[in-house]
């Protein structure tokens, strides 16, 4: 029995040749279980950073975390007992190391439909959004996935206590105008750049749409006028387009975490936009960091429970 079709799937995703195809962070499926055992076929392509890794969560607790293999393999999970119990398992770490895709998964209990919750958050991100680096702290040299998990950034973090579904589209280093550029050069890095990469296919309609941008443009706008005034623009331009996808969503940028020489910039873009505007405070020596001088944990948490508080404000004024 094909049991593939027992499973909620949390976007985005996609079916190719009968398996289903997971990139972005928090992506995957998640389903109700009965039994002792549970073995996942799943096939992985990651890059020279580390693997693929997997998050399994048993009632909203982490269970295990699993390091997929490049190539397709088979996974074991086993419990104790044999229990009801909800199952989530999905990507913790982002598309531009790597990828999923789940080709089977048998079992020698019972698995049926878990559904999803009934609103989503759309967050559009970097870094901040992916959960880079949370997982280590300031010493190490290299980056690794397994310094990445983004269900302790603060996206995930806020649509797990309102009790919405997480649509995270984030990508490390990315921007508007530019990737971040060291300070040696001087031409953008548009290759792979956000606006272009987005999956405008998704499905979902979101109750909001929350962006965090501009952090890795500023290694390129440097307070130079003409350059943030073409942030702005592009910016303005993408939100447009993504207001023509979600019409029915609540527009919110967010700046302010990480650096703030774009601050009026994303100011500017929000009014231009009719979206709203939230600035989070920037994390300091005091406040810690993680890898490669990224908010820490704290930091996340920090700025959780700021847009939580937003957020319930802005619905409860608007009833």
């Amino acid at each position: 029995m094909n049991l593939l079709s027992k499973l909620t799937f949390l976007p985005p995703y996609n079916q190719v040749n009968h398996h289903y195809q997971f990139q972005w962070s928090s992506s995957g499926f998640q389903f109700a279980f009965l039994g002792k055992s549970i073995t996942l076929q799943i096939s992985s392509h990651h890059t020279l950073y580390g693997p693929v890794i997997l998050a399994v969560f048993i009632e909203d607790e982490l269970y295990q975390k699993i390091d997929l293999k490049e190539g397709s393999h088979t996974y074991f999970l086993s419990f104790a007992k044999p229990e009801i119990m909800h199952v989530k398992i999905i990507q913790i770490t982002e598309l531009q190391y790597g990828f999923f895709a789940l080709e089977d998964i048998q079992t020698d209990g019972e698995i049926s439909k878990l559904d999803k919750p009934s609103k989503s958050i759309l967050w559009v991100g970097d870094s901040l959004s992916a959960g880079y680096g949370l997982e280590a702290d300031t010493t190490p040299l290299v980056f690794n996935t397994h310094f990445e998990d983004c269900t302790h950034a603060y996206p995930y973090l806020v649509s797990n206590a309102l009790n919405t579904l997480p649509i995270i589209i984030a990508y490390s280093g990315n921007g508007i105008i530019s990737r971040w550029i060291p300070e040696s050069e001087e031409k953008p890095n548009t290759e792979d750049i956000l606006p272009t990469i987005f999956p405008y296919d998704i499905s979902e309609n979101p109750s909001w749409v929350i962006i965090n941008l501009g952090t890795n443009d500023a290694s390129y706008t440097r307070g130079i006028l003409e350059r943030e005034q073409r942030f702005q623009e592009l910016y303005i331009h993408f939100i447009m387009k993504l207001k023509i996808k979600f019409p029915n969503a609540k527009f919110l940028l967010c700046y302010g975490l990480m650096e703030e020489s774009l601050l009026s910039s994303v100011q500017k873009v929000a009014l231009e936009t009719s979206s709203l505007f939230l600035r989070f405070n920037t994390a300091t020596e005091k406040d810690g960091f993680c890898f490669a001088s990224h908010p820490n944990k704290t930091s996340h948490l920090n700025a959780a429970h700021t847009l939580i508080n937003f957020i319930r404000t802005y619905n409860e004024e608007s009833l």
